[in-house]
């Protein structure tokens, strides 16, 4: 049995946040539960109390994750791919791969052939670092300068116009 151990040398690793972690102001927490008790209220006057559960358990997830600061992960590049969080994703898998530029650091954002499945990778605060593991994305996997917004991010642009927060 040939032994792949070698084959899967690590080019870099590095350990970064698990996600893209910024603090929320109180307003913000104001406007979307204001924003949920009008939706709720609406929704009670038509109803349609599992749709009113379902915007309170939205409401509870995007304020556990505004809150709770992400825990700390190992990322490495080897030959082959990316490894994450015991996950591994080839660059065969990558579709293209773009940089984001945050108030607090940088990201790189991966879509994948794997419909539905989008990776970003927090880089880190060293400079060289982040220059060296960006050369290797290029080398492997296409590179665009704005990815399309999905129907999510599209939908959450639209709600922080109208609430006044973006």
């Amino acid at each position: 049995m040939k032994d792949t151990t070698k084959d899967r040398a690590v080019f870099l690793e590095w350990e970064a946040d698990s996600r893209y972690y910024e603090r929320k102001p109180s307003s913000y927490f104001r406007a979307i539960t204001v924003l949920a008790f009008l939706i709720s209220l609406l929704l009670f006057f038509i109803k349609e109390i599992l749709l009113i559960i379902l915007v309170w358990i939205v409401y509870f997830v995007v304020y556990v994750r505004a809150v709770v600061p992400p825990v700390k992960t190992k990322y490495r590049l080897d030959r082959f791919g990316l490894g994450y969080y015991g996950g591994y994703v080839t660059y065969k898998q990558m579709a293209l791969f773009s940089i984001l530029h945050k108030k607090h650091g940088q990201l790189i954002r991966i879509i994948t052939n794997l419909p539905g499945l989008e990776l970003n990778l927090v880089l880190p605060s060293d400079p060289h670092k982040q220059e060296a593991i960006i050369g290797l994305f290029k080398e492997k996997v296409p590179f665009v300068e704005q990815i399309p917004k999905n129907e999510v991010e599209k939908l959450a642009e639209f709600l922080l116009r109208i609430t006044g927060l973006g």
